[in-house]
């Protein structure tokens, strides 16, 4: 299958919190942590070949469910997550509230541009050297 003919989008955390009228996340790491062995189990099911993660408070608790890592430059890595070979891609959060760091808006995002495009281009690379 190539690398981007289908793709599936899991949240680390099934329930949220937010401050009363607005967006703003008031999520946890307990809420992390009670999350993640679903999230391992969406991984083991779906078995994907690259898991693209958005956000340092994903990244950080997922690290705890991850193994055999090797860094293949700096956003991205292989790694077993939950018993699953994948590539592993791991960005800001595209909404991050610093500028540099944000990449919601797809026209003049440098870290769209810089960052996340290079990133995965280089994974479809390494996906097809096999």
């Amino acid at each position: 299958m190539h690398l981007f003919d289908a793709y599936a989008m899991a949240n680390l955390r099934l329930c949220s919190a937010t401050v009363a009228g607005s967006a703003k996340s008031l999520g946890n790491p307990t809420m992390s942590r009670n999350c993640l062995p679903h999230l391992s189990a969406t991984v083991r099911i779906f078995e994907p070949t690259l898991c693209i993660v958005q956000g340092v408070e994903v990244h950080r608790p997922l690290t705890s469910v991850m193994s055999n890592r090797r860094r293949l430059g700096s956003h991205l890595e292989r790694a077993r997550i939950a018993g699953v070979d994948t590539l592993v891609a791991a960005f800001t959060h595209p909404s991050a509230m610093r500028l540099t760091d944000h990449w919601g808006r797809l026209t003049s995002a440098p870290y769209l541009h810089g960052t996340v495009v290079p990133t995965l281009r280089a994974a479809h690379q390494l996906h097809r050297a096999g």
